[in-house]
């Protein structure tokens, strides 16, 4: 990747955008197509070798086109960075820290390009815990945000972005979808807290892979009747420790000929030996008859 240009970096080890040629022969094909407004950097590979300075790492796709949209103005639609996992199933360092830029997050004109953002998604690893920071301060200059999707994969330091988001609603005010999956420890009142900022206007939600730290689920759950909107729910293999993970007893009974219309979908997997439901996804306008089965069901055991 970027073969064939030459890649200047500063002494910090991140890329000098004004100095790279190819960087700016990037900035003019993205001026000519007007309506390209949505931005993906796929981390294909580990970190960056800092002892090859003329390499361009797939994080640099991260300073290149944060720079541009400084430069140019450019409305950004959407914007995710995802990594492909490893042959084990995790991301690892997939994120180069030395690649983000804090100081731009404060430039005037890129704060009002980013204001345009309607997507955001981020699944890679969050290690170190600045990648983590800079995630939040993304995510906090969206104030038009309507889908938000983060993969934590399972890193700890990940944790400071929810304690980010649930300081403060402004920034989730209009979001329509949230998707959160792979988290190892997850804080109970910074996730309920979040729930509730995106209550109003919430059509989508997916919780999988999660484990809470300092409640349980069930109240979790409750708390869903008051979301209006809420027409789209994927709950899986939610645990509060290796030896709990919420499930329902008898969901598939009390759920035969209530719902009207929709689509649902029941999975069983063997949990301590026991084969458990412990997950469940549904799509349609009974949404209030299925929490009622769900919180009829449920065991956090």
């Amino acid at each position: 990747m970027g073969l064939g240009f030459q890649w200047t970096r500063h002494n910090s080890g991140q890329l000098d955008v004004e100095q790279s040629p190819g960087a700016r022969w990037l900035r003019d094909i993205l001026l000519s197509f007007p309506n390209c407004r949505s931005f993906t950097v796929h981390l294909d590979y580990g970190w960056n070798d800092s002892s090859e300075h003329s390499r361009l790492g797939p994080s640099d796709g991260i300073t290149i086109i944060m720079d541009i949209v400084a430069e140019t103005g450019i409305p950004v639609r959407s914007f995710s960075v995802y990594a492909h996992p490893s042959s084990s199933g995790f991301a690892f360092n997939n994120v180069d820290p030395r690649c983000l830029q804090f100081d731009i997050l404060k430039d005037p004109a890129f704060i009002n390009s980013w204001a345009q953002v309607e997507k955001l998604k981020f699944h890679h690893n969050f290690v170190p815990g600045n990648i983590g920071e800079w995630v939040a301060s993304v995510i906090t200059l969206a104030p038009r945000l309507k889908t938000l999707e983060i993969g934590f994969d399972y890193t700890p330091d990940a944790q400071v972005i929810t304690t980010r988001l649930s300081s403060g609603p402004v920034v989730l005010s209009e979001l329509r979808e949230l998707v959160l999956t792979e988290a190892s420890e997850i804080e109970w009142d910074e996730l309920l807290t979040l729930l509730r900022f995106t209550c109003r206007t919430l059509r989508c939600l997916t919780l999988q892979r999660l484990q809470l730290k300092g409640g349980t689920w069930i109240p979790l759950l409750a708390q869903l009747y008051q979301f209006p909107l809420l027409e789209d729910l994927t709950l899986f293999w939610l645990s509060t420790s290796q030896k709990r993970v919420l499930h329902f007893v008898s969901l598939p009974k009390s759920l035969r000929g209530t719902l009207q219309g929709g689509k649902l979908k029941l999975d069983r997997k063997q949990f301590r030996g026991i084969w458990r439901t412990v997950y469940v996804a549904y799509r349609g306008h009974d949404m209030q008859v299925l929490l009622n089965a769900l919180l009829q069901s449920a065991r956090d055991d």
